[in-house]
């Protein structure tokens, strides 16, 4: 694989990442313009909620993130080959 097919590779999986923004914003709009609960019932539900969006924030960026390490990974193995055969 060439290092244009796994730039390319990379810019594909940049969707995630505006997915991750995305979800973050929604969260953050969501909590910020609902009203604190005085019952503890629903405030128990409203972290349990946040808890919840947090976890699915999380999971996300770190899947992104491991993409993003193997695609770094196959690069650099890429550019070595590459340099290799330049060299002989």
């Amino acid at each position: 694989m060439s290092v244009s097919t796994y730039l390319l590779t990379y810019l594909l999986r940049v969707e995630p990442v505006v997915q991750v923004d995305e979800l973050i914003q929604n969260a953050e709009r969501e909590f910020s313009t609902s009203e604190l609960p005085l019952e503890p019932t629903k405030a128990e539900m409203m972290l349990r909620e946040h808890e919840a969006s947090r976890s699915k924030v999380k999971q996300l960026l770190d899947c992104t993130a491991n993409e993003g390490e193997e695609i770094v990974v196959r690069v650099r193995q890429q550019v070595s080959l590459v340099m290799g055969h330049c060299e002989i």
